[in-house]
């Protein structure tokens, strides 16, 4: 047997501060392990690694790669410089080495360790090590906390702020753009726009903060070809940084779940203005009701659930806003017409939050099959099948409780113990059934523990809301709240959710075929525009969209199912399906919708010229003389509507025969110039008066008959 080995490397932080020259680099361990390779004539299929990752996930792009190459069959043996590479949770360590690898036909081999899972079998002291790694990475995780914590309580943790540079580990005020940022105070005090601000400096050719930036540390190529300007962006981020007045906020956005936030340490630097003149400003521009709205407001967080149904899922027309009604804030459904109280509200959906967090804590490997149930887009009847498991097995133990207390006889408790053996069994098979992914199944453990380790409680309720909650869900016809949280969004089941909301009459978009429904129309109605085909579509359906239209007919065009009209004048603008461009039934002809419609207006106007064609339908006089000798060739003028010896101002024939006869003036024109003019020659002379060549030549041989006569 061929021994075709992968190599993993995970090198991270920790290892850097703690492990010395021996892991200083993903390199290092590929030498080693392959040397090993080789040493032992396995052949190296491929080498994979993660820099910088943690070894407490296993959410890690290396990994995940190396483990979907090895359910391909594409090796059998994986080879790491110790266990600690694999990973530092000892649970998770755990369970790839005794079931993942083990079921994957694959020999796991940690170096260092000494460990071959062809040769050892001492899983205790796996064991052992994997409880070392993950206490290690926890004793590590803690002192890292300990300093960060040192640190935002101490020290300034900036290191680049327009106005200052830093000399020595401290900030320095950098005096070109401190003027500015004085000049940018003083001006928004002296009641200055803020646009009228930053329209000045760019008047003044003053560089914007990037391009200073570069400035300061001499990245002068970087600015040769820029054209940043202020902005009201820029303005308003200089006039709300408290840095200015030299204090330093640490810690803005939550660390962890056990460390403090917004952490003020006064005088820490130089100050560039006073704190006075910041507060003066912040009063001004960052206070009241409408900073307030548009700073704190939980933006395109909280659909009406009606709506989403009711539009098709469009989350733009389903988004409740946040209003000022009579001094008090509300949330406000512009569409259903109903208004919650802000506070209130708010405070509903915390609640529900807290609940979710609760379950999720307490029931955590349930919380997981539920995940890993809707990922998969597996039938329900699996989650069902193993809730229905777990209390069997349950009761299992409750019933040999009261077996061995004597509370049931031995024939009882063996009449049940078959039922709840059947039962799991039956359970049992089904589940078997469906091939439970473990790296589907690590990602979501690996999400669900970092969701209920990072959780925290706290007073700030729409800072917590927006740290852990995706989107919220509010259904009018019930008061019910519904929350996704941004783990179960990076997972992708925000949108299996929004798929499950039903509009009241319990029908959902998938069970309409979009495409199928437009080919129908098409047949019936060929060459009619998308706004008709939404009018169409609509009576099956009141849910579909023009856009929605618009994407299915681009993705038949695609297909080449169906074509559409040239759409350079506005006669055509039709869609048709392949093969059918000569269906149009009009009133017995068979025509496109270009010739329908030109059609249509002359039976409406038949002494219009062409002219008034080309006018009427924005086109060139020779486009339309070329609709209507396509008109005749389908003898659409057959109808006796149509008066065949009518001849228009200005043309020389009929336009429903091609050729009737020329008018008496237009022949007198013609005659006149071939007498005036006896060289010319017949085509010229008709292309000159737009004739047919039969008339011309009627006319020059009428003319020279009349000549011979003068003359004998």
């Amino acid at each position: 047997m061929i021994n075709r080995c992968a190599i993993y490397a995970r090198y991270s932080n920790i290892d850097k501060k703690t492990d010395g020259n021996e892991y200083k680099s993903i390199t290092n361990q590929i030498k080693i392990l392959s040397e090993y390779a080789t040493e032992k004539g396995f052949i190296v299929y491929n080498t994979y690694f993660d820099h910088n990752v943690s070894g407490q996930t296993f959410d890690r792009a290396g990994f995940n790669q190396m483990l979907n190459d090895a359910r391909d069959k594409k090796f059998n043996i994986i080879i790491v410089k110790d266990l600690s590479r694999l990973g530092r949770n000892y649970i998770d360590t755990g369970r790839y080495l005794t079931s993942v690898f083990p079921s994957l036909d694959i020999r796991f081999i940690a170096v260092n360790d000494n460990y071959d899972s062809d040769i050892n079998d001492d899983t205790a002291e796996i064991a052992i090590r994997n409880v070392l790694n993950h206490l290690y990475a926890k004793d590590i995780g803690k002192k890292i906390r300990k300093t960060i914590d040192i640190k935002i309580h101490n020290s300034i943790m900036r290191t680049k702020h327009y106005g200052y540079i830093i000399k020595d580990k401290k900030a320095t005020i950098y005096e070109p753009e401190a003027k500015i940022v004085r000049r940018i105070f003083n001006e928004a005090n002296s009641n200055k726009s803020l646009t009228q601000i930053y329209l000045d400096l760019n008047k003044d050719n003053i560089p914007t903060m990037g391009d200073s930036f570069y400035i300061k540390t001499n990245h002068l190529d970087k600015i040769a070809n820029s054209k940043s300007k202020w902005g009201i962006g820029m303005i308003k981020v200089v006039l709300n940084d408290e840095f200015y007045t030299g204090t330093t906020i640490n810690a803005k956005k939550q660390l962890c779940s056990t460390m403090d936030r917004n952490i003020v340490i006064e005088n820490t630097h130089p100050a560039i203005i006073s704190k006075e003149l910041f507060n003066a400003i912040k009063n001004k521009y960052f206070s009241g009701e409408n900073y307030f709205l548009k700073k704190e407001r939980l933006k395109h967080m909280i659909y009406c659930k009606k709506c989403l149904a009711r539009n098709n899922f469009d989350k733009s027309r389903a988004s409740i806003a946040v209003t000022e009604i009579d001094n008090k804030l509300y949330y406000h459904d512009s569409h259903c017409k109903v208004k919650y109280p802000y506070d209130l509200f708010n405070k509903r959906i915390y609640e529900e939050l807290i609940d979710k967090y609760n379950y999720i804590l307490n029931h955590k490997n349930e919380y997981i099959d539920e995940c890993l149930i809707d990922l998969t887009s597996i039938d329900g009847k699996a989650l069902e099948y193993l809730k229905i498991k777990q209390q069997a097995q349950d009761e299992f133990s409750n019933i040999f409780e009261s077996y061995i207390n004597g509370e049931i006889s031995e024939i009882t408790y063996k009449d049940k113990l078959v039922v709840l053996k059947q039962t799991i069994d039956k359970c049992d098979k089904f589940i078997n059934n469906f091939k439970l992914d473990e790296t589907t199944r690590t990602l979501i453990t690996n999400k669900v523990n970092k969701f209920i380790n990072s959780f925290y409680e706290s007073d700030d309720i729409l800072q917590i809301i927006k740290e852990f909650v995706d989107m919220v869900y509010y259904d009018p016809r019930n008061g019910q709240i519904e929350l996704t949280l941004k783990i179960e969004a990076e997972l992708g089941l925000n949108r299996i959710k929004i798929e499950n909301i039903v509009i009241p009459e319990k029908i959902r978009r998938k069970d309409f075929n979009l495409s199928e429904i437009i080919i129908s129309i098409l047949k019936e109605h060929p060459y009619i525009k998308l706004k008709e085909i939404l009018g169409y579509a609509k009576e099956v359906w009141d849910g579909f969209n023009y856009c929605m239209i618009k994407k299915n007919i681009q993705k038949l065009q695609r297909e080449g199912k169906v074509l559409m009209e040239d759409t350079k004048n506005k006669m055509a603008d039709g869609y048709y399906l392949k093969g059918t461009a000569e269906d149009f039934d009009y009133k017995g002809l068979k025509l496109t919708r270009l010739l329908k419609e030109c059609y249509k207006y002359l039976y409406k106007n038949p002494k219009a010229s062409y002219d008034d064609i080309a006018k009427q339908f924005n086109v060139s006089q020779s486009q339309a003389r070329e609709y209507v000798q396509d008109l005749r060739k389908a003898k659409a003028f057959d109808d006796p509507h149509f008066d065949k010896t009518y001849v228009p101002r200005g043309s020389a024939y009929s336009i429903y025969t091609g050729h009737v006869g020329l008018s008496n003036e237009m022949e007198e024109q013609v005659r006149n110039y071939y007498i005036n003019n006896p060289q010319i020659s017949r085509a010229k002379l008709a292309k000159r008066f737009d004739i047919p060549l039969g008339s011309a030549r009627r006319i020059m041989e009428k003319v020279n008959k009349e000549r011979g006569e003068a003359n004998a």
